[in-house]
Order: C-alpha cells, then structure tokens, then sequence
C-alpha cells in the first residue's frame, strides 16, 4: 500500500519515544519532506524494520549519566532516486568485523553485554530482508569516540544505521514475466 516515509518514520518515532526519556536519552528528528507524494511499499515491512531499528538504537544506548551524549538521531533526506534515512546513537558499539554479521539472523554483537540488554538477534535479519524486499539497501557503521588515551570498555561509540529505499520497488518476476 502506497504511504509517505515521513508518516511511517514518526510513527516509529513515537513508539519509543517515551521509552527514551525514562531512559534520559533524546530522540531527535530531522526528515526532509518527500517530493513524491507515497512511496510504493508495504508500509507494514517497512514500519516493522524502521521499529526494529529505532528500539535498538534505543536499547542499545548508555543510559543518562556521566559526560557521554545520550541521543539518538533519526535522519532522513531525499535522494534523485528514493530516500535514506540515517538511525544513529551513541553506546554499546559494533566491531568492524560484526558489521556484515549483525543482519545475520540469530547474531549478537560482542558489546551488547555491557548494558545488559536482551534480545534474539533476529531484529537485523528481517531488517534487512524487509528492505531488501523493496529494493533497498542497509547497512551499518559504528567507531569508538575519543582519542586511545582513556578509553574503557565503556567509552561509548557512534553507531549508525542507513537505510537506502528507491521510490519504486523492483518489479517482481511474476510481473515481468506477463
């Protein structure tokens, strides 16, 4: 079904939103209005990987304390040929070689222990199999904060989350096919 990106991501937004404040943590948003008027997608895929993506964030920050940055930003902005959006918080990070292995299903990081956080490590995998799905792209980067003078296993990273969606999906081999 046919819907706007913007309205799909501050849906998700205020999902967790309370979430974030009990954890002192800001969510902030910055979108850029789409130039089309819907994007052609399956806006429950889409909405299930776009709240899979924002509760990690969440989840996955240090909670309010000491002198890190307790935000999580959701960005978004057109492109010639769809729209990327950007989820990115600071905490409990992702080592260079877990980067492709996050969207495996059933993989959890080697940080997560840090905040105690639970979770089944399939959040990623739909992710990016629901994007994918669209013809979309995701993919994540994260790196310590801070010069290797006093960082600790708690010195927080900067991790993000891209995801590239065109604004007409692939038509599908059924499709083609007639």
């Amino acid at each position: 079904h046919p819907d706007r990106l913007e309205r799909l991501v501050r849906r998700c937004v205020k999902v967790y939103r309370s979430r974030a404040e009990l954890r002192q943590i800001q969510l902030r948003v910055e979108l850029d209005r789409e130039d089309k008027k819907d994007f052609q997608v399956s806006a429950w895929h889409i909405e299930a990987a776009l709240r899979n993506v924002i509760e990690n964030a969440v989840k996955y920050s240090y909670r309010g304390a000491e002198q890190r940055p307790r935000e999580v930003l959701v960005q978004g902005r057109v492109l010639s040929d769809g729209y990327e959006l950007l989820v990115e918080n600071y905490g409990v990070g992702i080592d260079e070689d877990e980067l492709e292995r996050i969207f495996e299903a059933g993989y959890q990081g080697r940080h997560k222990a840090l905040e105690s956080v639970t979770g089944s490590g399939m959040g990623l995998a739909l992710v990016k199999q629901y994007i994918e799905w669209h013809g979309g792209r995701v993919w994540a980067k994260s790196h310590r904060l801070g010069d290797s003078k006093g960082v600790t296993p708690r010195t927080p990273y900067l991790t993000q989350i891209w995801i590239r969606l065109p604004f007409q999906p692939p038509k599908k081999q059924e499709e083609e096919s007639r």
